[in-house]
């Protein structure tokens, strides 16, 4: 009766009878004969000698297996010596040739099984044999031979027992059910198509037909498919144990690998690290089995550490060892929070280093199987079929368990798995367009299987659709959409039509309540096409919004949608429509997408040299009517009012008679004290030309003036005084010489102005030369002290070459051209879906219509800028031309290293510098508020650059900024160049953009009225010629050399249209691209802290400036560049 109690015992309390005192980790104990039981994973490690330590044969653990069912060959498992050489050697060799096949047969068996089972899986425990034995069984025996699972579970369940006689009952099963079950194995075993195969490669060890037989039949059956199907239900189980969001993120990390490698491959599996420590965080938590036996084969003394103790036990020969694996695993020397589920665990370095303490597979998980070990060798199989397993349930399906799982590793039938059995409640496909796109010879079995699921009650649902405003957005066809939630129930195709209402015309909005929709919430995607009614009636669609039984305000979700919808298209739409291409539900859909948007934007560069520009205009893209009227409106007011000027013409006599041409009921800032030394200087600080000044280091050699001609104008300093004082500032404007008469003759200064911060704090200039020396070619230097008509002449000159250089470089070339090259390569690489393009949108806003209206009335030849600027357009595309060499975003295109780089980020230096002062906090804003919109879409430390690499679409969008395919000009400078490899680079560029789009926009537009309307402050063309004498100049002289009544209204009726802010100001958006309550707060700080500065800047215009400075107030700038 003694054995018979021991068993007894270790029945009732299984792994607790032998928890560890904390003293010993080897217990001496009796389960029903003496033994030793070892508990500590460091101690246990000594039981993998297999030269001092050899299995007990026929025997693992308690459980004895019966010789019948194994025709009296004690299986490899049990084996010791030469016959586990032979027996380990043959079933590795069987694994080997298996190992390949092994994920895609796990992935067949998988999907087949669910095909059959559908949405009603009772008897999960059972199925999960079946889906065991047809991924293990056709890598060995072939795909021809069908096993029968129920077969397998009637020979795995009786060809072992517990030791005791008395005791068989208690294991159940029955006998004679069993041995048949083994005979139908046998038989299908020995019909298969590899079966001789595996007889040869068993004679090859030395081992006859009956003994290959055996060894296949209980290694394979037992070992193989009931071990794998007895870690498959808490495997499944433990799923259910853990977050939302840690599933989640588990189904992130398998579908980016199972896209990347089209399905379940070896390298797809070796690509989910998370997946593998959830796995191996299941088998350390409930390992299978329990423990082990072994009997030593000669007296011993074993060293190891208890409790930081050093101890060592003395084992006599022949002395049983049990090796408890499911304490050696909950060692808290070796794993912290022991009793704990940490899928995480096995991640990173420490998670790599803890592997050498798992010791499931009767052997050290670092250890590779091998004839003289004792680990098992169809580890990896095993691990690939549970990975696999995992990954498609928790990346395809969805599931609700009849009740919680339980562990308490009390009930030893159980081995591993929960106490209580694991049964199904529900089942269903949750990701269908997932499982289509990968899966697809499987999709349709499976998707008709769930489709017989019960149904959910039918609900009433409001769909509010807005169609666009461009032209020809309407459309006379039929749209349907059709609903999927998170349960997996997808609608039936629901058309939307009001039969009265003509639907879906351009700019309207429609409602449509649908009734007996059979979907809950929440909805997880939207399917949205139109019919080929009408199959050249394409859609722009805005948006579509959802909402659940709506008499009860049921949840609403919002679809933008912000594409143009040809006949059958469909578009799957997610709440919000905004993910990483690596998560798109439907990629295929997401790719044509973009090889349309290439089509529609592709890029064409009508001026050599330039950066590309739109080859044709898409509807999307061009003006409003209401904004093609706004814009008309002003020049017939211009044209109506000033009459007299546009029908006699005409030169002006007198400085204030320029007033005829202002716009009526405006007086431009300029005409204010405008002959003003300090006036003058203030224009290179708060201009349309703020970003040309840079700290004077020293004189360049082609600057003509001299010491003596300075320091009477340096308040006393001398030269070096004020250069290392800096108080000397340089704007150079050589680079206008490449623009001289390049327009109609017209000449063209190329000056240097040297300006000098002043004991007032007023920047001034001290000298202007209108040309460089070349060789003995010497130009005279104007200074302050010169007749007074002479140096306002020469100031005029100076801001007639700053004026033309603004024109082209700071305003066409670096902001409307500029912006629309990135915007181009955001709009052909980034699908409409993508967050940063969602981001970018607003700040394309009207941006290519207004380049288009540009090119055909402003830079054509014969147009606006041949009319009223020296340079004309060709000068224009010359200057621009020069400056692409030089120009990087990184610098120029990014305002603070811009500052520093033109040494005027010292605000204590160089005062009143209003563009620096207002234009950086606004910038800091900008780059805030993208760094947080950024890492919503790219979150986590330790996975942000692992998704911004596997980010297919904006490492196009970083090769496109700076591509030279086709003879292309390039951004140069752009971060990362071409490849974005941290975020910050990433943050940098979309910063970059924006500001110019935005920021910059406004500093160098907004103002040209104010700036040019008065034409003697900053003239865009003389019909003199340059000075080049000191000659006394009178105020005639001066009159003589300005533009006629007629250029000057042609240049004010530009001014009064270039002024004109057509879009919302920065941060409010015209359009919600970005959704969400992350998204929400982002955008909620950022219009926040723009109302701070503008705060700010009101205060300071109004109590400390002399003259105001509004137009970087964020009030006063658009979003986008839309004039």
């Amino acid at each position: 009766m003694g054995n018979a109690l021991g068993y007894l015992k270790w029945l009732r309390y299984s792994n607790q009878a032998f928890a560890p005192n904390g003293k010993d980790d080897f217990v001496e104990t009796n389960i029903g004969f003496p033994c030793r039981v070892v508990t500590g994973n460091k101690a246990l490690e000594s039981v993998f000698d297999i030269d001092q330590f050899r299995k007990e044969e026929f025997y693992f653990g308690l459980v004895e297996v019966r010789k019948d069912f194994t025709d009296g060959v004690c299986p490899s498992i049990a084996s010791n010596g030469r016959d586990h050489e032979r027996n380990k050697g043959l079933m590795m060799d069987v694994i080997a040739k298996a190992t390949e096949k092994i994920p895609a047969s796990a992935a067949n068996a998988v999907l087949s099984n669910i095909a059959k089972w559908g949405s009603d899986p009772s008897n999960f425990e059972s199925k999960m044999m079946a889906v065991a034995a047809d991924a293990l069984l056709p890598t060995i025996f072939g795909e021809s031979t069908p096993f029968d699972a129920d077969e397998i579970r009637l020979y795995a369940k009786n060809s072992t027992e517990l030791r005791a006689d008395i005791l068989a009952a208690l294991t159940g099963g029955d006998l004679d059910e069993g041995r048949q079950a083994m005979k139908s194995i046998l038989s299908n075993m020995k019909s298969s198509e590899r079966y001789r195969q595996l007889m040869d490669l068993g004679k090859s060890h030395g081992l006859g037909e009956e003994t290959t037989t055996a060894q296949l039949l209980f290694s394979v059956m037992f070992n193989g498919v009931g071990g794998i199907q007895i870690n498959l239900v808490p495997a499944i189980a433990r799923l259910n144990t853990i977050s939302a969001e840690d599933r989640e993120e588990l189904r992130e990390e398998a579908l980016a690998a199972l896209r990347k490698h089209g399905g379940v491959t070896r390298e797809a599996l070796e690509e989910m690290p998370k997946i593998e420590s959830f796995v191996l965080e299941v088998l350390r938590t409930g390992p299978s089995p329990d423990f082990w036996s072994t009997i030593t084969t000669c007296p011993t003394t074993v060293k190891y550490t208890t409790g930081g103790e050093e101890h060592e036990v003395e084992i006599k020969e022949g002395e049983r060892v049990y090796a408890s694996s499911y304490w050696a695993l909950r060692d808290p020397a070796v794993f912290d929070q022991p009793d704990e589920f940490v899928w995480r665990r096995f991640l990173g370095p420490k998670g790599e280093a803890l592997r050498e303490h798992h010791v499931i597979f009767h052997g050290r998980l670092v250890d590779k199987p091998a004839v003289n070990n004792h680990m098992c060798p169809g580890r990896d199989i095993g691990l690939s079929v549970l990975k696999t397993t995992v990954v498609l349930f928790n990346t395809f399906f969805g599931w609700e368990l009849q009740e919680p799982p339980v562990w308490t590793g009390t009930k030893a039938a159980r081995l591993g798995q929960p106490d209580n059995e694991v049964k199904m409640k529900s089942f269903w496909l949750q990701h269908p367009v997932d499982l289509k796109e990968i899966f697809p010879s499987h999709f349709e079995d499976i998707f008709e299987e769930m489709a017989e699921r019960p149904d959910v009650d039918g609900i009433e649902v409001l769909v509010r659709t807005k169609t666009g405003t461009y032209i020809g957005s309407g459309t006379d066809s039929n749209v349907y959409i059709r609903l999927y939630d998170d349960q997996g129930h997808q609608s039936r195709v629901l058309r939307l039509d009001v039969w009265w209402k003509d639907d879906f015309e351009r700019g309207r909005k429609g409602q449509y309540r649908l009734k007996d929709v059979k979907v809950t919430a929440p909805i997880l995607q939207l399917e949205l096409w139109r019919d080929n009614s009408h199959p050249e009636d394409d859609w722009y669609c805005d948006s579509v919004s959802v909402q659940l039984n709506p008499d009860i305000n049921g949840p609403t979700y919002d679809f933008p949608v912000h594409r143009w919808m040809k006949q059958n298209d469909h578009v799957w739409l997610i709440p919000g429509d905004c993910e990483l291409p690596q998560d798109d539900l439907n990629p295929k859909d997401r790719a044509d997408e973009l090889l349309l948007m290439k089509e529609r934007y592709a890029s064409a560069s009508p001026v050599p040299g330039l950066l590309p520009m739109v080859k044709t205009l898409p509807a999307e893209e061009e003006f409003t009517k209401q904004r093609k009227r706004e814009m008309k409106r002003t020049r017939r007011i211009m044209l109506a009012t000033k009459l007299p000027i546009v029908i006699f013409g005409g030169r002006f006599d007198s400085f204030e008679s320029i007033s005829e041409a202002f716009p009526p009921c405006q007086v431009p800032r300029g005409m204010f004290h405008w002959k003003l030394d300090e006036t003058f200087g203030a224009q290179r600080l708060r201009g349309v030309n703020p970003t040309s000044i840079k700290l004077c280091q020293k004189i360049p050699e082609k600057f003509g003036v001299t010491v003596a001609m300075l320091e009477p104008h340096l308040e006393g300093l001398k030269l070096g005084e004020a250069l290392e004082g800096k108080r000397l500032y340089l704007v150079d404007l050589t680079i206008m010489s490449v623009a001289a008469f390049m327009n109609q003759n017209r000449p063209m200064c190329a000056p240097y102005g040297l300006f000098f911060v002043n004991s007032k704090k007023d920047l001034v200039p001290v000298a202007i030369q209108m040309y460089p020396n070349e060789g003995e070619k010497q130009h005279p230097v104007f200074l302050p002290s010169d007749p007074p008509h002479t140096w306002l002449y020469a100031k005029m000159w100076f801001n007639c070459a700053d004026a033309n250089y603004h024109q082209a470089v700071p305003h066409l070339g670096f902001t409307h051209l500029m912006v629309e090259a990135c915007a181009l390569a955001a709009k052909t690489t980034l699908s409409r879906s993508h967050p940063i393009q969602r981001l970018l949108e607003p700040h394309f806003f009207n941006m290519m219509a207004i380049n288009n209206f540009a090119t055909e009335t402003l830079i054509s030849e014969g147009g606006g800028l041949t009319q009223i600027t020296m340079s004309g357009e060709k000068g224009a595309f010359e200057v621009i031309r020069e400056r692409l060499k030089t120009w990087r975003m990184d610098v120029d295109g990014t305002l603070p290293a811009d500052l520093k780089e033109r040494g005027v980020d010292d605000v204590e230096s160089l005062p009143k510098y209003y563009y620096r002062d207002d234009a950086l906090p606004i910038y800091n804003a900008i780059k805030q508020y993208v760094r947080g919109t950024v890492e919503i879409f790219y979150h986590g430390e330790d996975d942000e650059l692992v998704k911004l690499k596997e980010d297919y679409e904006i490492q196009e969008f970083a090769k496109a900024l700076v591509s030279t395919e086709g003879g292309r000009v390039a951004i140069k400078g752009v971060p990362g160049n071409g490849k974005f490899s941290t975020l910050d680079e990433l943050i940098q560029t979309l910063t970059s953009i924006i500001f110019s789009s935005s920021v910059q926009h406004a500093a160098v537009n907004f103002m040209q009225l104010d700036q040019y309307g008065f034409v003697p402050n900053m003239p865009l063309m003389l019909v003199k010629e340059p000075p080049r004498t000191k000659e006394p100049m009178t105020e005639q002289d001066i009159l003589d050399a300005l533009p006629n009544k007629q250029d000057t209204f042609t240049i004010n009726t530009l001014g009064a249209i270039l002024s004109d802010r057509a879009t919302k100001p920065l941060g409010d958006f015209e359009v919600e691209y970005l959704r969400g309550e992350k998204v929400h707060k982002v955008i909620s700080k950022f219009q926040q802290e723009l109302s701070r500065i503008s705060w700010d800047i009101k205060h300071k215009n109004k109590t400390q400036r002399f003259q105001p400075y509004d137009y970087l107030d964020p009030q006063n700038i658009p979003n986008a560049i839309s004039i």
